[in-house]
């Protein structure tokens, strides 16, 4: 098993951790577990599965299979992995080898910027960014082939909790109230399909295969010569694929994503894996809010949180316990930011307020189990942190920035301030400020383009008024906002360029 050797040094609570980042792990249910190889005989499981006893299951997932041992419990007392985002990284690793360093150097990138050093493009934070989505339903029968009103609700789901608008943000403990976020990424149904014809956003595909749950994740839903539906342009558009990831009829798998990778940046001397796997998978038994077939082991995952959680990791995010190797805690392994508190392993499909796996001495604080990115029940999931909001928007700015539409929501403006012409043929604005506000506050200018880059950064504005040279941009549509000393936004207008 690899370790990456990259490493970063975060600081929770009081206690200093080498971090290694994107260390090489499975989505697993015990992580003390030592898993055998899929040749392995059936008459050893047995042995293996006294070593996961919290699960009370037979499924295992085992080096890039998820195998059911058919003795034991039923399908309805088995719990499902909820996420094969790490197996499903360890699979790209092994077809694209690079691909671990490249996702490594990505996510150092975000986390640094999401702690505070910026690095790259950023990007203001009153930006909101919208997404349009397809949702790909495949069939094969009819209880796979879900009803629109679960899609809806499932991207009502999606705004509600990455637009902090839950009414179960009530719940969040105090400790961590002031840290949840509005990460001002928002998702619409796709209106044009990529031939430029109307679509509703949902395309349902029948196919001949039983299920797309298999022993590898082989991302055969996504391609229509192995049965599945080919991605539209996964550069304009997030992918869903909703499909039955059962196997041997068991609930095995709920979702899993891609991550962003800076293809154009590779360094590896592999080629880099073909942008249309890029998207997000779903088992069809867990879409919307009340989906009426999650029921039994399932029954946790009703409110639409799957999707939620999936989204966060095709935006960047990892879980919150940092997916230590093998045998490792992850009080030693972070998932560098630091406002998510190191805790040593998943949560179990529950919502144990009083869990801290991990004692930093002075400050430390409990596991923060309400986070997406945590493996607790749905109805305990209620925040992203703010630092995960910066690492998503990051990501969204630097490497998939033909994916959304960026728009600066107007705020009132501050009589005294004005900026003027408006459009500017020549690329010459001015800036106007009354004496009385020159006198209680200084002030700076930013400029943003349409999808969110700072082109002009803080600009002091001092004088009653003030020339601003915009002729070496392009011409388009730009926002400028002119902020106080302390941040405060005191004027944001839509800007045109001539």
């Amino acid at each position: 098993m690899l370790i990456s050797s990259a490493k970063n040094t975060r600081r929770k609570g009081n206690a200093a951790q080498e971090v290694p980042i994107f260390s090489k792990t499975y989505c697993r249910q015990n992580k003390t577990s030592t898993f055998p190889h899929p040749s392995q005989t059936t008459a050893s499981f047995p042995k293996f599965v006294t070593k996961l006893p919290h699960l009370k299951t037979t499924l295992l997932l085992i080096t890039g299979a998820l195998l059911l041992h058919s003795q034991g419990l039923s399908a309805q007392q088995q719990n499902p992995e909820p996420c094969g985002q790490v197996e499903y990284q360890r699979q790209l690793e092994m077809q694209h080898p690079g691909f671990k360093d490249q996702m490594d150097r990505v996510y150092r990138m975000a986390a640094d910027y999401a702690n505070g050093v910026s690095l790259r493009k950023t990007v203001v934070p009153d930006t909101v960014f919208t997404i349009p989505v397809v949702f790909h339903v495949l069939y094969n029968v009819a209880a796979e082939n879900i009803h629109d009103s679960l899609i809806y609700s499932q991207l009502f789901a999606l705004n509600r909790d990455f637009r902090k608008r839950n009414a179960d943000t009530s719940s969040i403990r105090n400790l961590f109230k002031p840290r949840a976020s509005d990460t001002k990424i928002q998702f619409v149904m796709a209106t044009k399909d990529p031939s430029g014809k109307p679509t509703t956003g949902i395309n349902r595909v029948s196919t001949t295969k039983a299920t797309f749950g298999s022993f590898n994740l082989t991302d055969d839903m996504k391609f229509a010569s192995r049965g599945g539906t080919d991605a539209w342009n996964t550069s304009k558009y997030l992918n869903i694929w909703v499909c039955d990831l059962s196997v041997q009829n068991v609930d095995a798998l709920l979702g899993y994503a891609y991550p962003p990778y800076d293809a154009p940046n590779w360094n590896s001397g592999s080629f880099p894996p073909s942008p249309d796997h890029e998207g997000v998978v779903l088992h069809y038994k867990i879409v919307g809010i009340n989906n009426p077939r999650a029921t039994g082991s399932l029954a946790n995952s009703r409110n639409g949180r799957t999707a939620v959680h999936e989204v966060g990791h095709y935006l960047g995010l990892r879980h919150i316990w940092g997916d230590p190797p093998n045998g490792v805690s992850g009080c030693t392994v972070d998932d560098g930011i630091d406002d998510t508190p190191l805790c040593a392993s998943q949560s179990n499909f529950d919502c144990n307020k009083s869990r801290n796996t991990c004692n930093t001495g002075a400050g430390d604080e409990p596991d923060q189990v309400e986070n997406y990115m945590d493996y607790s029940s749905h109805t305990c999931q209620t925040m992203f942190s703010k630092k995960q909001m910066n690492i998503m928007r990051f990501c969204l700015v630097n490497f998939r920035s033909n994916l959304y539409q960026a728009e600066i929501t107007r705020d009132t403006v501050i009589s005294g301030i004005r900026l003027f012409p408006n459009p500017s043929v020549d690329g010459i604005i001015t800036v106007e400020i009354e004496p009385f506000m020159l006198s209680q506050h200084q002030y700076s200018l930013t400029l943003t383009d349409m999808n969110g880059r700072v082109v002009l950064d803080a600009t002091p504005c001092n004088q009653m008024s003030q020339r601003i040279d915009l002729s070496r941009f392009s011409r388009g549509t730009y926002y400028a906002e002119l902020r106080d000393e302390q941040g405060t936004i005191v004027i944001r207008e839509k800007l045109l360029r001539f």
